[in-house]
């Protein structure tokens, strides 16, 4: 998902990431990316945070590798971007005398198969860094590291795990279940800057 800032951001687990150190140590980390409409991408990882399982990637300096650069540099800067989410979730649950003890939104998952899934995103606390979706059709595999979007087309996160539907109560339709990582709350603070003050133009989501 490319948002403000020429930034491309996706789940952590989703990148080719070792675990050694090394972007720490100002290691070139290169990742290799597929478009939807099918064209290569060659992207630099710029951070990962393997705990939330978000990672934010960008065109790399890569000498040795022009043409590529030059190709990702120019995609990157050609489309345009999603804007992410900066409002508040609405208080779901109540209790009298502890306040809001959750916020509840309705929200859009970009499921593999390029079709968009009405859900509804909780989180327990107002700055928790993911939030958890309960969607009424399966979020199945290969929906890792998508969009996970307001009416408005506004980024709320990305799509870190789904589960199987879980029993519901007699009568009830049984909800598929999954994480949700909230960028503007999960990445390092230099790049929560560079998100906050990048501007783009929301896409209304068409569903």
């Amino acid at each position: 998902m490319i948002v403000p800032g020429g930034l491309v951001l996706t789940a952590a687990h989703c990148i080719d990431l070792d675990g050694a150190g090394g972007m720490a140590l100002g290691d070139r980390c290169i990742e290799r990316a597929r478009t939807a409409d099918g064209k290569n991408l060659l992207l630099s990882v710029l951070a990962a945070e393997p705990v939330a399982d978000v990672a934010a990637l960008g065109a790399p300096d890569a000498p040795d590798l022009p043409e590529e650069a030059e190709a990702a540099a120019a995609l990157l800067a050609a489309t345009e971007p999603v804007q992410l989410f900066r409002g508040e979730f609405e208080p779901k649950d109540v209790v009298e005398g502890y306040g809001p003890v959750s916020w509840a939104l309705p929200v859009f998952i970009l499921g593999p198969d390029g079709e968009w899934i009405a859900a509804t995103a909780t989180v327990v606390g107002e700055n928790e860094p993911t939030a958890l979706f309960a969607a009424e059709r399966p979020v199945r595999g290969g929906a890792s590291g998508g969009p996970v979007v307001t009416q408005d087309g506004l980024l709320v996160g990305l799509v870190s795990s789904s589960h199987e539907a879980a029993a519901g109560d007699e009568g009830e339709r049984p909800l598929y279940h999954g994480k949700i990582v909230r960028p503007l709350l999960a990445l390092p603070v230099w790049l929560v800057s560079t998100l906050r003050t990048a501007r783009g133009v929301p896409n209304r989501l068409r569903v």
